[in-house]
């Protein structure tokens, strides 16, 4: 039988070889609020590591992946800075779709 440390049962924790990345939170009107890394949990959730004094962040906003290439409607999960928990509300959309719906006034 394995006991089981509550605190840590409900921490994210990294997915094993989690893969870090660059990207960007931004506001409903996709608008820049603060730089961030993203890395990969083990829950399937994507994890956010915030700037030292960064900006309090709504629990929605658009993160754009600079790895996946890619922007995605997400909700806070979990707060504990520097580090946020998201879930992505709608999978992320490649950015090159989005530039084809601008060029079409989609």
């Amino acid at each position: 039988m394995h006991l089981r440390d509550t605190k840590l049962a409900s921490r994210t924790a990294p997915a094993t070889r989690a893969r870090t990345r660059s990207g960007k939170l931004r506001d409903m009107a996709k608008d820049l609020i603060s730089p961030c890394t993203l890395y990969d949990l083990v829950n399937g959730n994507t994890g956010i590591i915030l700037p030292e004094n960064g900006p309090e962040l709504p629990d929605t906003f658009y993160i754009e992946d600079e790895g996946d290439l890619s922007l995605g409607l997400a909700h806070v999960q979990q707060r504990s800075r520097p580090h946020l928990e998201i879930a992505y509300l709608d999978p992320p959309v490649p950015l090159s779709v989005l530039a084809k719906r601008a060029a079409n006034g989609l």
